[in-house]
């Protein structure tokens, strides 16, 4: 009461019953660190405490290292970014360059995501006990500053021995989290390699989809298209500490856009509306003065399109086969895009990149 209602409230764990209905956030987890037993932490902590999301308090992970292994930077800050977490960047300035960078650009701002229910809680368990007693401690061998390289064995090691430790996707490796804005539906997967992934394939309802519908798949950090999804998602072999993410959206008989390059969730961040009417696409999107981004989209075959226009933005448009690449560089902080469709049974004039240019769309 004496802090007042202006103040953030942040806990630096304890026992929850000291902190819900009290604190804004609260941290998850030991002290953070570029080790892999330090990013190991943070993801499986973020996993373990997902349950209290935004109902207890906002879960906090403990600052990021983006210094570490270039990958295990990618994997921790698209998690935190994802699940909501507190995103927090502890490194001197002159790391935040080149690809780390790139990488924090696309993961800012997190979501607010909301987990879907507590479940039964212990109110008497320490937030930090699990990975401190399942090998968080730095081995003897590492820097606790530096990211050094880990054997496949003391990954294991730190992993500890749990039921579903031999599983295609064992615990805190497998996420999937649903998003509804602006008309649109979709399903962000999330897989993170706390130790090497196998290649398997993932049912369709293990993420809360059905297993009659298809889906557009799209892979946020290769930028590329994945194809379509009925049932069962492949998913390849992942090296320790890497991540993948797809975005996952369900198809309909109409243009639709299915991913961006802008921010990892592709796009709960940058699109604002989209909306379908009179054979026309129109989205409004924001952006930065000055730079570029690349949104996605779907054309199902019975469509070709025949125009476009931009108010805000330059947009420049190629056509591969059923995905639109849509090039966009901002003029004002908000753009609207319109593209113009005619709907034909024959597809054998489909505007093909050579008669994108001859039209001036390119």
């Amino acid at each position: 009461r004496g802090m007042g209602e202006a103040s953030y409230f942040l806990a630096s764990w304890g026992e929850i019953s000291e902190a819900i209905g009290l604190v804004d956030a609260c941290r998850i987890s030991m002290d953070a660190n570029p080790t892999w037993a330090g990013i190991r932490m943070q993801i499986v902590e973020t996993a373990r405490w997902f349950h209290a999301q935004r109902i207890l308090f906002l879960i906090d992970p403990d600052h990021v290292c983006a210094r570490t292994d270039i990958e295990w930077a990618r994997s921790i800050l698209s998690l935190i970014s994802l699940s909501g977490g507190l995103y927090m960047l502890s490194d001197v300035t002159s790391v935040y360059e080149g690809e780390r960078s790139d990488i924090i650009r696309r993961t800012l701002p997190p979501l607010q995501t909301i987990t879907g229910e507590t479940g039964a809680l212990d109110t008497s368990y320490p937030a930090f006990t699990w990975t401190k007693l399942h090998g968080f401690a730095v081995h003897k061998n590492e820097k606790p500053i530096a990211a050094e390289e880990v054997s496949a064995e003391d990954a294991y090691n730190m992993a500890g021995n749990y039921p579903t430790m031999n599983d295609n996707h064992p615990f805190g490796s497998l996420w999937a989290i649903h998003l509804n804005q602006y008309g649109r539906k979709w399903c962000v997967l999330g897989r993170f390699a706390t130790v090497a992934l196998k290649e398997s394939r993932i049912d369709m309802e293990a993420l809360g989809l059905s297993k009659s519908e298809e889906y557009l798949c799209f892979d946020f950090w290769k930028q590329q298209y994945l194809g379509k999804a009925l049932g069962e998602l492949f998913c390849p072999a992942l090296k320790l500490g890497n991540c993948q993410v797809i975005s996952l959206t369900k198809g309909k008989e109409t243009p639709q856009i299915i991913a961006s390059s802008r921010h990892v969730s592709m796009d709960a961040v940058s699109v604002d509306s989209q909306t379908w009417k009179d054979t026309a696409l129109s989205l409004r999107i924001n952006g930065v003065i000055g730079t570029a981004e690349t949104y996605w989209f779907h054309k199902p075959a019975k469509y070709r399109l025949v125009g476009k226009e931009a108010a805000g933005a330059l947009c420049n448009i190629r056509c591969d086969n059923e995905i639109l690449k849509v090039d966009i560089t901002f003029f004002e902080t908000s753009c609207n895009i319109k593209m113009k469709f005619e709907e034909t049974a024959a597809v054998l004039h489909d505007l093909c990149p050579e008669s994108i240019r001859k039209a001036g769309f390119w």
